[in-house]
């Protein structure tokens, strides 16, 4: 084996050794919430559908209204989220009725019914973000307006 061949073996396997050993490993449990934010960061629900209108199609579907995923979440998987609490625009926590109405799913995309029985109002929305070591809980995260 010639010494040009040497060195390029040579080189293959520190090239090799180096990127291992660069290599982190991420600890079991690691939750990095800093980036959460829901885009957009609020929902405008109906009280009441009309079905001679374009609405005619979430009625007939029984599609329910939905916010987009939440974003700026990393951490090693399975990550889970649940709502935490939900309060109105006084700052008092909604009764067991309107929670009720309220889902989770997916990458924490909120769901409420298209025929939700929600009063009037503005409802802030706590997150809990959690994994097999970790939770956090993200405070005020999404509105949802019911008009």
């Amino acid at each position: 084996m010639s010494n040009k061949m040497k060195n390029q073996y040579l080189f293959i396997i520190c090239l090799i050794l180096l990127t291992f050993s660069s290599c982190e490993k991420i600890k079991i449990g690691f939750l990095d919430t800093e980036n959460a934010a829901y885009t957009p960061d609020s929902l405008v629900v109906k009280t009441m559908l009309d079905p001679y209108t374009s609405d005619s199609i979430q009625i007939n579907l029984q599609k329910p209204y939905q916010s987009s995923p939440i974003q700026g979440i990393d951490g090693t998987p399975v990550i889970h989220y649940k709502i935490n609490t939900i309060r109105d625009e006084y700052g008092k926590n909604v009764s067991e009725d309107i929670l009720s109405q309220f889902g989770i799913v997916r990458k924490a995309v909120i769901e409420i019914a298209y025929n939700h029985s929600i009063p009037i109002g503005e409802y802030f929305i706590d997150i809990l973000v959690y994994n097999e070591d970790n939770s956090i809980i993200l405070p005020e995260i999404f509105k949802v307006v019911v008009k």
